[in-house]
Parts: C-alpha cells; structure tokens; sequence
C-alpha cells in the first residue's frame, strides 16, 4: 500500500511538470542600429544547423555561382558570398519547412561596400518566399529580422539575394525558430498580461478598521485603456443608431475623407471645414479621440483638382497654406497626424519640390502644433513582404530622415502601419513590428482591414452538397507547354501556300522566298499616360510594339469633369490622336467607375436626381464623343468588388449604364473589367461563377438589337501565379462565347521573379483559345509604374521589357521575317502568325522579283495557294 501512494504520487508530480511545461517563450528584441559585432543567434539558431559559423561550412552550400568563403575576422567567424552575377548567388541552407508551424527568422548581415537591399529567401518546390529583408551597411553588421509560414510541408533552401551584384553577402547569427499555434498564442497572453493589464489589490474594512470577509465585489469597467476604433465618414452626422452603435465600442477614430484637402478646398481659396467641424464636434462630445487624416496625400491622384495644374512658386504657397489652415484650426484637439500620408509609395510633391519636401511639411505642422504627434501613415509594410519600397527597412530610412529635422524641440514622431491585408503572413507581421518597435515610438496600426472571402466551401450549412464526375488531372511542365503549342497553331496560326510561276505559267523552282510581318494579328498592347504627349523615345519604343492601348487615367470621369459641368476632354483627344494616326487601337477605360474612392470629389456629395442626371450627362458625353473610335469600352468598372453607384441609385445602375452606352454606339463592345477573377482562387466576390452571374445580368438587358459584351479580366496577379487555375477559369468564361481580353496585365513580385512569373501569364493568355487580346498595365510613368515598368525613364527595356520583345519575336511582332526556296513545282509552304505581310519572290535565273501584300487571319487554316508571277 505504502509503494503504491508512492507511485502514484510520483505519476502525479511527473503529470504536474508536463501540465506546467512552458512554451518556448519569443523574443520581441530587434536591433535597428549598425553593430561592430553581430549579436549572437537567437532561440540559439532554432533549427539552422551551425547558425554562428563557428564550425566553418557545415550545413551551408553554395547557391548559383557565388564563391563561398568561410573567413574569421577579430576572433568573429563568419561567410562571405563573392563574385556574384546573378540576384541569387548566394550561400544556402537546405531546411524542412512544416505546414502549421508559424517561423520566426533573423539574420546578420553586411555588405562589401556601401550598402545594399538584402533579401532572406525560402526557395520551395520552384517558389521563393520572403521572410524579410535589411539595408545592409559596409563595415558593420545589420539584423534582419522577419517571418513566415508554409502551405504544404516539404524541404526547402534558405538563400540571401540582392540586386546589386558587386556587393559580397556577408552572413553571421542565422536563426529559424518554429512555435506552434499554441505556442504563438501563449506569447500574445504573456504579452498581454504584461503591457495591457496590471494588478489590482481591495482591501474591505469596516468603520474600525477591520478586515470584512465576504464582501461581495463588482468592477465594471466604463472605458477601455488601450485605444481601439473604427474609421466614420459623415453618413454619421445625424444618424442615431450609427452614433449608439460606434460610441458603445470605440475610443478613437479616424475620418475617411472629411479632413482630406479634397474635401476641404475643392476650388481653390474656397475652404470649407464644417463637415469635418461638426464630425469634430460629435466625437469630442462621446470623449473618443481623434486621428488626423490627413495633412497631405503624395499619391498624385488624390489631389484637389485644380492643384495638378499650378506653377512650383504656386504650388509651394498653396502646400504651407494647406498645412497652416488645417492644423492650426485642429491645433490640440487630435491624437497625431498622418502628415505626408504614403510617402514611401508615392511623391507628388517631391517631384515637385525636391526630395525635402516632406522634412518641411513635417517642420512646419510641427511647428505649428507642437505638443501632437507626428506621424508617417505608409501601406505593406506589415503586409506585403514583397513590397520593397515599404519595407521595415525603407520605413526606417525614411524616420531617419524625419528624425533630423531640426527645429526648437525635438518632433514627436508616431509609425502608422495602414494594415490592408488580403492573407496575413502574422510571423512577418510580427517581427515587423519588433524591427520598428526598436525605435522606441508610438506605433498605431491604421486603417486595418482584410480583403478575403467568407468561407467558400458553402456558407449555406442546411444545403447538402451533391457531387458527380469529379477529376484531377496532372500534366508536365512539358505537357502544359505542349498545350500551348498546340493551341497556337491552331487558333493564332495560318497556313500560307505561294507558287511562284513564270510569264508563261510554269513553275520556278528554288524561287527566293521572303516574307515580312508587319503587324501582328493578336491584339497586344500597353497602358499609357499623357507622358507619351510630346515624347518621341516613348512614342518611338510604343509604337514599334503594340497595337493596341489603354489610357491609364486620361478618360476617367475625374480627369475629364474636375469641376462640376466644365469638362476638359483635351488630354484625352491628343492621346486619340496621336494612336490613330499609328494605326493603334484603343480600349476606352473607363465610362464609370463603382469604387467610392476614385470618383471625381463633387460626385461624393450627390444624392437622387442629382446623382442620377450627373451620371446620365456623363455617359452620354463620352461615349458619344469618342463613339465608332473605340475598340471597346470599360462600362462599369470592378462592378463585383464595388458598388458606389448602387448604393446610391439602386441594385440597377449597370444595367441602365451599359443600356444607355449600348444606345449611344451601337456598335462597340461593352465590356465588364474586374480583378481577381484570374488572379486570385480565394477572392469569392469575383470568381467566375460570380462573374457569369453578373453577365448573365447584363445579358438579360432588352433593347433593339442585342448588346456586344465582352470579358475583361484585369490580371493584376500576385507573387506565383496559379497558372492551372487561369486556365482553368479562362475555360469557364470561355463557354459563354463572348470575347475575353486580359486588359491590365502585370505581377506584382520579387525583382528575381518578376519577369518570369509575368511572361508565364503571357504565354498562358495567348496561348488559350478563347482570349482574343492583351493589354499589359506597365507603360512608363514618371510618377512611377502601378506595379511593374516594362522601361526606365531613358526607354531602355528593363527585364519585364525584355519578356515583352522575346515574346513578340516568338509571335511574328518586331518585323520578323520568314524566308525559304520553292520547291520542285514552284511551291512553299509555311505557318505563320496571325497578321499583315510582305512578300517577295526573286527568280534563281532572271534576278526578276515581284512583290505581294496579303493579311492572314483565323480563316485561313486551309488557303488555296497564292500563286505570284515573277
């Protein structure tokens, strides 16, 4: 008996140890500054074998054509990767990656001379996954710190990649910690209980002082500490149960666009705050605090319309009255400002001013308000690894700058991380945070959202799912790429069959032959800015290439209607001109557009009738102007993400806007433009059946004759593009008959892959039957290019470019040229693309040679032979 309550209290004690067994705890540490030495690994390297170099080369490998040298200096081991070609050459690590585990990776970095943007890689089954990325400094050592999860389980390279190929990687400290979501979730309660909670000690006594036992109670907490709260606009001026609802909630808020110089000066001297003022006013009285946003925006289409056309001198004043209006008559009263808001991504007013121009906004406003914070307001750089221009590092960069400012007291700086994310990558996230928490600022996470589906699989749990016919079928990349061929010899390809005969009919055998495309016959193109106007390298490098475009903004109701009723179509009309004089096609974008933001600012405050006959003016003024010059017209752009119209006026509004397109040109095909319906599996609201639903709508429209519609598929991908599931989406749009052009095409990736993931989607879009043309959105811009340019400044092919050029000499574009000898019987035979040609016949004997034109289209699968004499 005595044994066995000994073994049972040793089962319990052993229970009890692994019931308190902790998490292996994380560690927010991150250091932003330039250290002699690089601190040691942290977790002790996790599973990175030999993560200090202390044991030479074990674990490491060369990558690419880097040579690898294993080197000590002042009692520090480390590896150095020199004599670099390539982004890539690199040292590696191969390491196995679990699905489910959340990783947390750091690393310690410098460069051989001056310094360089350091990417850390996982290179898995062909895809490349950022885990983050530093600014690498010569002669001291910069951590990286950053984060990731995986989709499938499987083995995988860690590799360090920079675009500046001179610069040696040197490495030291590497870690690669895996936690569980257990784990992961225990840091956010330790955390917690340590910075947003505290200890609370009540001691009940009565009149003598004595303790009282069993005294009953009650705390209710009145008003949260931590601030917490959601964007407004002014549909809550006057709105009762939007005021009931949002003030039992939150502490803080932030105005959508009441505060914004747009809204504020829409004409020029004429300011006008009291929207904003009573917002102001109705906040302040439920005691929720205020964010400021904003003082300036730098993305240079939200600007008040009449400032895009001012002088530098003019410009200048109107940016310091700008500042001065708004933040004297908030002066105190807001929690922190987003001062130049989008700064990384965008630079209005450096382009104007030089690159201080923001240090001064940020001096003055300080100057001005000097006890409020300060803040940056940027995107991506919690969201997005990929994006280079707002990484952790390039935000530092730009505080640095700030930082400097010297004025009488020091600014007080605040880090606002907008956080628009589509799928969370949390580890990067987090290690974002850790990396910028450094600095010891206020950080606010901003305007947070997330762009993702419901459930897809069925929101509906009371229907049951019935199946049949299911397959999954592999193919090679030999296989997929065979498809292509295939397809292309079919559906873009013609057979052309000449005889060269002699002035009595006979034959001419080993007749030169030679043929000269001159267009292509696949409509191909690329978007383009007013910056093509007056500029010959552009037109040039255009002109030589496409055959068709878009116009980028020129069309766009807030374009061509700044001002309510003066409409300025000039831009527009030059841009026309200037294509149909090079025999290129246009695709109007766009008649309206259904997203809030991008309407012209006088649009935002129209209601009934007033809306209704704005939106009536405007269809009819453009597309009757431009009417029978247009290959196309977008109607109702991104229609299934957005529904400003419909708000407004009714579940209708498209379909009485592309009727009433549809009565103005007759002719043109009306397309329907939206996002993701390639791009993105996971994005519910535009997938294909959505996006039938939709058409099947507009299909159902009765008027005389029956509307031309046509698929416009944006195909603005992300990182690897699922190629299976194009086509596979491109099948289903494809049953309906109608036209399918890819109208927006770039990827937005890595600069290692960026090419190449864009030239897949080319091939693919080409390739497939049904698609009948292809715009890329990648024109040159001075502002800067959406996502990718195919140029720089200097109309040089930048990588994306050199896909574009190797693919048009792939399809017969460029002027290619086909040559070969008659046979026996004066015959020869070739398959070309799709286009318009030259031909040329010299006789073997005479030196005589004749010439022909001729197009070649899909109907000529089977011609019958063009005979020439010569």
């Amino acid at each position: 008996m005595k044994l066995l309550l000994l073994l049972l209290l040793a089962f319990f004690c052993l229970s009890l140890s692994r019931c308190e067994e902790k998490y292996v705890p994380y560690d927010y540490s991150a250091t932003i500054e330039c250290l002699g030495n690089p601190n040691k690994p942290q977790y002790n390297g996790g599973i990175i074998v030999n993560p200090d170099l202390q044991n030479g080369s074990q674990g490491w490998s060369q990558l690419g054509n880097a040579k690898v040298d294993f080197t000590e200096f002042g009692g520090n081991k480390f590896v150095i990767a020199r004599g670099r070609n390539q982004s890539y050459d690199s040292v590696s690590q191969k390491v196995y990656l679990e699905k489910g585990l959340l990783y947390t990776f750091s690393a310690w970095l410098q460069v051989s001379q001056g310094n360089a943007p350091v990417r850390a890689v996982f290179k898995k089954n062909g895809e490349y996954k950022l885990a983050g990325s530093v600014i690498a400094e010569s002669k001291c050592w910069s951590m990286l710190k950053g984060g990731l999860t995986v989709d499938e389980s499987g083995p995988a390279d860690l590799l360090f990649e920079s675009e500046d190929t001179c610069a040696e990687i040197w490495v030291d400290s590497v870690s690669l910690q895996p936690f569980t979501q257990e784990e992961w979730n225990s840091h956010h309660e330790q955390s917690i209980n340590m910075k947003r909670k505290g200890s609370v000690r009540i001691r009940a006594v009565n009149s003598a002082g004595e303790p009282v036992p069993n005294a009953t109670i009650s705390i209710l907490q009145n008003k949260l500490g931590f601030p917490f709260g959601c964007a407004v606009e002014s549909n809550i001026l006057g709105n009762q149960a939007y005021q009931d609802w949002f003030t039992k909630r939150f502490t803080v808020t932030t105005f959508g666009n009441e505060m914004k110089w747009y809204s504020t000066e829409v004409v020029r001297g004429k300011e006008d705050y009291s929207t904003a003022d009573a917002m102001v006013k109705l906040f302040q009285q439920h005691g929720i605090a205020i964010r400021g946003h904003n003082i300036i925006w730098d993305n240079p289409i939200y600007q008040p319309s009449w400032v895009k056309a001012l002088s530098v001198s003019d410009l200048y004043n109107a940016v310091k009255r700008r500042v001065f209006s708004v933040v004297t008559r908030y002066k105190g009263q807001l929690a922190g400002w987003d001062v130049v808001n989008e700064n990384l991504h965008f630079s209005f007013l450096e382009s104007k001013f030089g690159p201080k121009a923001s240090y001064n906004v940020f001096a003055q406003a300080h100057a001005l308000d000097p006890t409020t914070t300060m803040f940056m307001n940027e995107y991506n750089t919690l969201e997005q690894p990929g994006d280079s221009v707002a990484t952790p590092a390039r935000y530092l960069q730009k505080l640095r700058e700030l930082q400097s400012i010297h004025v009488a007291g020091n600014i007080p700086l605040g880090i606002g991380l907008q956080s628009h994310f589509s799928t969370p990558n949390i580890p990067y996230m987090r290690s974002a945070l850790d990396t910028l928490a450094a600095t010891g600022l206020p950080i606010w996470l901003t305007e947070i959202d997330v762009a993702a589906p419901p459930n897809v699989q069925s929101e509906d749990t009371t229907a049951e799912i019935w199946v049949d016919s299911v397959s999954l079928q592999p193919f090679t990349q030999e296989e997929w790429s065979s498809h292509h061929k295939q397809s292309i010899d079919i559906t873009r390809k013609g057979a052309v069959r000449i005889r060269a005969v002699n002035s009595a009919g006979e034959p001419v055998p080993n007749a030169t032959i030679s043929i000269l495309q001159n267009r292509l016959g696949f409509p191909f193109g690329c978007s383009a800015g007013s910056n093509i106007l007056g500029n010959q390298a552009f037109q040039d490098w255009f002109t030589k290439r496409f055959t068709v475009t878009v116009f980028e903004n020129e069309m766009k109701w807030y374009s061509t209607e700044v001002v309510r009723g003066k409409e300025d179509y000039s831009t527009a009309d030059a841009m026309v001109r200037l294509f149909k004089q090079h025999g290129i096609a246009i695709r109007g974008h766009h008649i309206i557009l259904d997203d809030p933001k991008y309407q012209p600012s006088w649009v935002t405050a129209l209601n009934g009738p007033d809306l209704y006959n704005a939106v009536k003016r405007r269809v009819d003024s453009v597309v009757s102007r431009y009417k029978g010059q247009l290959a196309s017209w977008d109607v109702v752009n991104e229609n299934l993400h957005f529904s400003f119209f419909e708000n407004k006026m009714g579940p209708k509004v498209s379909y009485n806007v592309f009727e009433q397109a549809h009565a103005v040109d007759p002719t043109t095909t009306m397309f329907m433009n939206e996002f993701n319906t390639l791009e993105q599996p996971g994005d519910a609201v535009s997938s294909p059946a959505r996006y039938l639903q939709k058409l099947r709508e507009l299909q159902s429209i009765r008027v005389p004759g029956n509307i031309s519609l046509g698929i416009g598929l944006e195909s603005h991908f992300f990182n690897t593009p699922n190629i299976p599931y194009m086509r596979s989406a491109l099948d289903t749009l494809g049953a309906t008959g109608l036209p399918i052009w890819l109208t927006e095409v770039d990827v937005a990736a890595p600069p290692n892959v960026q090419a190449n993931y864009f030239e897949q989607v080319l091939r693919e879009g080409h390739a497939h039957p049904k698609v009948t043309g292809m715009v890329t959105w990648s024109g040159y811009n001075p502002r800067g290019c959406f996502r990718m340019c195919l140029t720089d400044g200097n109309f040089r092919n930048l990588p994306t470019g050199d896909v574009v050029d190797k693919l048009l000499r792939e399809w017969g574009g460029l002027r290619g040229k086909t040559t070969g000898l008659t046979d026996a019987d004066g015959y020869f035979e070739a398959s070309l693309f799709h286009g318009d040609y030259d031909l040329s016949i010299a006789h073997p004997l005479t030196n005589s040679t004749a010439s022909h034109s001729f197009k070649l289209t899909s109907d000529d699968y089977h011609p019958s032979p063009t005979v020439v004499r010569v």
